[in-house]
């Protein structure tokens, strides 16, 4: 039988970047890793701490978030947010954003406002395997897809 490893929870662990990537590894460290929440230290070279997930601008000129949660479902943020208590400390912060969403009910079909009017995106006809392999396409390094072919299809837009 292997022994199992007990963490050494004097180990110092450091993370670069105050995004939310490191701020995820804070919380799965802390969570699944039994690591002890103050033997972490965030490094953040600017003066915020938010990465790509900083908002900023008004209602003049417009606002503008360079970040965004990739993911369709959102399952990866909700099963992290599930672990992290809100403020108050009466639930979760996957709980109070069900809650939010059933107390304001929203459908937001358009993001883009331009000279304060709706502009709609168009519809791509785009299956979630093909976002998927789109966004593969772009983390994986230039030699890997080899002699591959791109097939391109032909889509009408959808008004």
């Amino acid at each position: 039988m292997i022994p199992v490893k007990q963490p050494d929870h004097n180990a110092a662990s450091y993370l670069v970047g105050g995004g939310i990537a490191s701020l995820a590894a804070a919380v799965f460290l802390i969570r699944d890793g039994d690591v002890q929440g103050h033997t972490i230290t965030i490094l953040e070279e600017s003066s915020r701490i938010d990465g790509s997930l900083d908002a900023a601008g008004n209602t003049t000129d417009g606002y503008v978030m360079r970040g965004r949660m990739i993911e369709s479902k959102y399952l990866c943020t909700y099963d992290l947010f599930s672990s992290i208590p809100t403020l108050d400390g009466t639930t979760t912060v996957t709980q109070e954003i069900f809650d939010w969403n059933e107390t304001m009910k929203t459908s937001s079909k358009c993001r883009l406002f331009r000279d304060g009017r709706r502009v709609d995106a168009p519809r791509f006809g785009l299956s979630e395997m093909d976002i998927l392999n789109l966004e593969r396409l772009a983390i994986e390094p230039e030699v890997f897809p080899g002699r591959t072919a791109i097939a391109t299809r032909i889509y009408r837009r959808v008004s």
